[in-house]
């Protein structure tokens, strides 16, 4: 007898442990609540079955640019459309009149898309006359204008384009500049330019007279100034920066670092490296639709409706170097390649331009919570061995009538 209470007691106490589960006193486990913000937008489908899915999506980044325009003297090997760039003309070189030039036009994709399409134009000066080009580029004689075209250039790929003149003869002595726009079917035009100068030709032999008379003096117009961009930089905004003042400590080296809504401070730097002044200098530069003009340096304005900054920087005296800066705000959706470019030019017809490109990334949205759509089970109460339910009671008096029947069998 004493053996079947004791099996229906342990009996049980069993049953008590199976149904109420092993105590314990540790909670569920936490889910990190820190979240990583992805690099690209992510995008959420709910199939026809109602199965979600996760993809994502890496916006496509043109940024076709004109790396530089150079100058090379033609080599004798040369014939139409084929050319060695063996001799290169350093800008701000002298240049003779009747002189052949091949003109090379270098661009670079450093976006992560491919170009469809795009197109040089370069309007010759009145101091050069066409003479041949590359099967890419054709001559409208009406508008003096050259043309070359581009077709699938690939992210990362870079190549160039020519074309010969020939310099007039007689010719305008001073420097010409000579520029191409690279426009291409999606992303920021550029420009790219090379300056090059003609002296003063000799003037005849005086007739021979009876004593040596003195060499005489150079012509004063065969001094020039030579108008140089030197560069264009980007700086981190500064707390202490204000109108006309900026403190351009912090260089931007990784431009990809850039951010939707930080402000930036362009700063342009110029030099005339010629022998004379050059005269009225004026910067003038087209902001992106993608940037917010905000302030800029002393003698520089913002017209709205054509988005120019034009800084009037006057005389720039011979070997004499100077910078103006602005500041903008980035505003972009998506990750986004800005291209801008700053025009230095005189009224004495000098002209350069320099540029710089951002890769800004824009704001990305936090995909939802994935614990936003899921029921967190509740906890059962902590309970102890001796907590009697009317579930456990219940089930410990049908094992003690089991075993009292065990008994009486017995």
């Amino acid at each position: 007898m004493s053996l079947g209470i004791f099996a229906s007691i342990v009996a049980a106490i069993l049953v008590v442990y199976l149904v109420r589960g092993k105590p314990t006193t540790e909670s569920p486990a936490e889910e990190s609540s820190e979240q990583v913000t992805p690099t690209v937008a992510p995008i959420f489908q709910v199939t026809s079955g109602g199965l979600c899915s996760l993809s994502f999506e890496i916006p496509c980044t043109p940024g076709l640019v004109c790396k530089n325009k150079q100058a090379y003297e033609n080599a004798t090997s040369n014939t139409a459309g084929s050319y060695a760039f063996s001799s290169l003309i350093a800008s701000g070189s002298v240049v003779a009149e009747g002189q052949v030039l091949v003109y090379r036009l270098n661009y670079e994709n450093t976006g992560n898309t491919t170009v469809a399409s795009a197109s040089f134009t370069d309007v010759l000066p009145a101091t050069v006359e066409y003479v041949d080009g590359q099967s890419a580029c054709s001559y409208a004689p009406t508008t003096r204008t050259v043309t070359c075209t581009l077709a699938n250039v690939a992210a990362g790929a870079s190549g160039s384009v020519a074309f010969r003149v020939r310099v007039r003869n007689p010719a305008t002595v001073g420097e010409f500049v000579n520029t191409a726009t690279l426009t291409p079917s999606v992303g920021q035009v550029t420009t790219c330019a090379v300056p090059l100068r003609i002296a003063a030709s000799g003037s005849p032999s005086p007739s021979p007279s009876p004593s040596p008379s003195p060499s005489p003096s150079p012509s004063p117009s065969a001094l020039v100034s030579n108008l140089d961009c030197l560069y264009k930089r980007v700086y981190e905004d500064d707390s202490r920066n204000r109108a006309g003042f900026y403190y351009l400590e912090r260089l931007v080296v990784n431009t990809g670092n850039l951010q939707d809504g930080q402000t930036i401070v362009y700063s342009i730097g110029m030099k005339n490296h010629g022998q004379v002044s050059a005269p009225n200098v004026r910067i003038t530069d087209t902001l992106s639709s993608n940037l917010t003009f905000v302030d800029a340096d002393n003698g520089c304005s913002y017209e709205a409706s054509s988005r120019v900054v034009t800084c009037e920087v006057g005389n720039l005296a011979a070997g004499v170097e100077t910078a103006r800066s602005i500041r903008v705000r980035i505003g972009v959706s998506g990750r986004a390649s800005i291209v801008n470019t700053a025009d230095v030019f005189s009224t004495n017809g000098q002209r350069d331009v320099c540029s710089v490109t951002v890769d800004a990334a824009g704001r990305v949205a936090a995909p939802p919570s994935p614990t936003a759509n899921v029921v967190t089970a509740t906890s059962l109460p902590t309970a102890g061995v001796f907590e009697v339910t009317a579930g456990t009671l219940g089930a410990g008096l049908l094992f003690l009538i089991l075993g009292a029947i065990g008994l009486l069998v017995l």
